[in-house]
């Protein structure tokens, strides 16, 4: 009976090692799978991020150029009003 207990605590104790290195090989396989999951995730994110960068700069370059071009408009308007009032007001001194 006292062998037959010894078999059954060494059988125990062999399947609960091989339970725990299955475990722990499992647990590795899992780190390592984890770790690559989170390594494509941030290729992933950090192509979208350049992507919407390249998309923002596009867009800001273009409201740059369009305000520049507003902005000569308005230069210009101004200027010739300018002239405007002054050649009137030359006009209306010398005719006085």
């Amino acid at each position: 009976m006292r062998d037959d207990l010894a078999r059954s605590d060494e059988r125990r104790s062999v399947e609960s090692r091989a339970l725990r290195e299955e475990l722990a090989a499992s647990l590795q396989r899992f780190s390592g799978q984890t770790e690559q999951r989170a390594e494509n995730l941030r290729t992933a994110v950090t192509q979208h991020l350049e992507s919407v960068r390249g998309v923002v700069d596009q867009r800001l370059a273009s409201l740059q150029a369009e305000n520049a071009s507003k902005l000569e408009q308005m230069r210009q308007t101004v200027e010739e009003k300018l002239q405007s009032t002054s050649r009137r007001g030359s006009a209306n001194r010398s005719g006085w």
